[in-house]
C-alpha cells in the first residue's frame, strides 16, 4: 500500500552539475574553464504506467564551453545550450 501512495505522489528532482578541470583531448592541452549548470525535473503517475513529466536545464541560462577544437593555441570553441525545457508522457509497458 505504502509503495503505491508514493508512486502517485509527485516525484521532484534537483540536478546540478559542477564541472572542474576538464580538458577537451587526450593530451589535456585545451583545457575547458569550469561551469555550473542546474536543472529541474518534476513528474506524477497520472495512471499506472503512464507518467506526466516537466524538466528545464540551464536554469541560469549560463554560457558555458562544452568542447574545444582545433589549435591549441586559437581553439574552436563550442558552447553548451541555453535555457532548455520539455514537457512530455512517459509510458512503461508492464512487466510478463
Amino acid at each position: 500500500m505504502a509503495e503505491a501512495e508514493s508512486r502517485k505522489e509527485a516525484r521532484q528532482q534537483r540536478a546540478y552539475e559542477l564541472f572542474h578541470r576538464l580538458a577537451d583531448d587526450d593530451r589535456n592541452t585545451l583545457r575547458l574553464g569550469s561551469f555550473y549548470v542546474m536543472g529541474l525535473f518534476a513528474g506524477r503517475e497520472i495512471r499506472p504506467g503512464l507518467t506526466g513529466y516537466v524538466a528545464a536545464e540551464n536554469l541560469l541560462n549560463r554560457r558555458y564551453v562544452v568542447t574545444l577544437t582545433g589549435n591549441p593555441s586559437s581553439p574552436l570553441q563550442n558552447w553548451g545550450p541555453p535555457i532548455l525545457a520539455r514537457v512530455g508522457l512517459r509510458f512503461e509497458f508492464p512487466n510478463r
